[in-house]
């Protein structure tokens, strides 16, 4: 089966891959850095991608539900590493983006959405990096709209207490760069 749904994901891995090079053409780590350019291009890209990965999560359910993401051939690891690098990149640039709120709204949902499986598994850096791209799209897009909607989808979902943790430490971030 592990195999099966890591053929699953092949295809929009390798668009990940694609997506990232462009954004990161120095391979550089993104644990660490931010890439080099956040547009809108990209993020109608990231949502594209966590659209379609959600769904091939939620085809099959019943094995991510018992099973942690990583079985997807690191599709979602990789999508969370990228979402929280363009995170930053806005923040790095002063918030000056042409990205809709229609499209941060809808990845914003697929974040929350994807977290009912990353909570549920063994846990470990996949927690971890679905908490950081949540929480560094909260911080660079942050309003109040944003955050009641991401509680709205987190209560909905069933996972209230990772959408509150990954909002205060958006708030933290916002009041540490306000302050600072």
């Amino acid at each position: 089966m592990r195999e099966q749904i890591k053929a699953d994901f092949q295809e929009i891995h390798v668009r990940l891959r694609q997506l990232e090079k462009a954004h990161n053409p120095q391979d550089e780590n993104l644990h660490f850095v931010p890439i080099v350019q956040a547009d809108a291009s990209l993020y109608v890209a990231l949502l594209q991608l966590a659209r379609e990965g959600l769904a091939k999560v939620r085809q099959h359910r019943d094995y991510f539900l018992k099973h942690d993401l990583y079985d997807d051939g690191m599709f979602w690891y990789d999508l969370f590493l990228l979402i929280s690098a363009g995170g930053v990149r806005v923040v790095a640039d002063k918030g000056r983006s042409s990205i809709t709120p229609e499209v941060i709204n809808g990845l914003t949902e697929v974040l929350v959405e994807i977290s009912e499986y990353t909570v549920l598994g063994i846990g470990g850096d996949i927690i971890k990096r679905n908490y950081e791209a949540l929480g560094n799209t909260l911080w660079a897009f942050y309003s109040d709209d944003l955050v009641t909607l991401a509680r709205l989808k987190g209560r909905e979902v069933g996972v209230r207490e990772f959408v509150a943790e990954a909002i205060s430490g958006a708030q933290k971030l916002r009041n540490r760069r306000l302050t600072g």
